[in-house]
This record gives structure tokens, sequence and C-alpha cells, in this order.
């Protein structure tokens, strides 16, 4: 499953634009209710909105966290997995998320681990945060099977980094410090990114992204 939460954050008005990008790419989205809660369906996974959280994931257990949250089973929080992920994220920011990868999805990325690092191992689960109370604090770890997985992933994350840094239209666009100030490290079988910007480096992030998506640089 996967859990937000943000501060002041319009679930109703995320969840009507989802479907609207959805219906762009000629994707149906279909509708049900369990427990009374809306379940929308999309084409690889369902997504509700469970009390003050976005949940999305497979259904059942979508409806799992439904019957949750309405009481009818134990309180997430005593999920072993999800407990212990919610204890090391921070619920004190704007915005923090956690994932608990099921079986399909863990086979999938391992066999793309395996492609493009060459590694056997595969990404379990993860959390992150968002703080934009001075600036933005981004905080995401991602849990692997064991260090030589993480060691891979921060070799290639790096290595992505380094390049895009020095790609002359990245620089154009004045986001080669914001990529310089990105830090991607192994911390056993986890890895540990991090990216701290002040108000002034967020705003010249976003005017570049408004620019692209006006068609303004070519």
């Amino acid at each position: 499953l996967v859990v937000m939460k943000g501060k002041n954050l319009d679930a109703k008005k995320l969840m009507d634009y989802a479907k609207q990008e959805a219906e762009k790419e000629k994707i149906t989205v279909k509708e049900e209710t369990h427990e009374g809660v809306t379940l929308y369906d999309f084409k690889d996974a369902s997504v509700a909105i469970v009390g003050e959280f976005i949940v999305a994931g497979p259904k059942p257990a979508l409806k799992a966290a439904i019957e949750t949250e309405k009481g009818k089973m134990n309180n997430v929080n005593k999920h072993k997995t999800v407990g212990a992920l919610i204890k090391k994220v921070n619920t004190k920011a704007n915005v923090w998320i956690t994932v608990n990868l099921p079986k399909d999805y863990r086979d999938q990325v391992k066999q793309g681990l395996k492609a493009e690092a060459g590694v056997d191992g595969e990404i379990t689960s993860g959390h992150a945060s968002i703080d934009l109370v001075s600036g933005m604090a981004l905080r995401l770890t991602i849990n692997t099977s064991n260090g030589d997985t993480a060691s891979a992933i921060v070799k290639e994350a790096n290595k992505g980094l380094s390049e895009g840094a020095s790609d002359p239209q990245v620089k154009a666009m004045g986001l080669d410090a914001a990529l310089s100030k990105l830090s991607v490290k192994a911390n056993g079988s986890d890895v540990d990114i991090s990216l701290d910007l002040t108000d002034k480096e967020v705003e010249k992030i976003k005017t570049v992204f408004m620019t692209l998506a006006a068609g303004g640089l070519r």
C-alpha cells in the first residue's frame, strides 16, 4: 500500500485531477463503494480517500485499509511492516508517504535492477517526507533486500546525477545547482536520499517547470 497525507491537502480535488489525467490517456476509471468509501479503480491500482489519508494499492489491501479506518480491523499502526515504516517517517512534515511493495511489484523491480544495475536484489519498501516550512526539505529512504543492492542503486543514481548536472540544457535552465545538492547514500541495506533547497531555489525550479509546461523552452 501507498499511504499519503499532507497538510491542507485537498484529497477530493487531487482525485478529480487524477481522473481527468487518466481520461486524457484513455484509461477508464471504474468506481465502486466499500464500507461507504469510494474506490477509484485505475489501470494498475486502486485509490481511495480513507479518512485523512490517500491510499493506493491492490484492491484487496485497499479494502482492508478502509475496514481498518472504520474500526473493523486492527489499526494500521499495529501492522508490523507498515507500523515500522510510519515510526521512521517524519509525520510532522507537510507531506509524508510510506510504501510497502507487494510481491508482484517487487518481482518487477527485481528484474529491472538485474537488467540495469546487474544486481540480484529487490526493493521492499520505503518512506518519504517533504517539509515546506522554509524552502524544501526532502527525505526519502528506499529499503532493499541487502547492502549490495543498496550500493548498486546509489552507484547508478549518482552516475545519473553527475551526467545530469553536466548536461548543457540542464545548466541552461539553472537546475544543475539543485542537482548538485541532491545526496544519495547507502546506509546498510537502505538508500537514503536528501535534498535541501532555499525558498529562492524552490521558486527558481517552479519557474523553470512552469516555463517548460507553457512550451517556453525548446
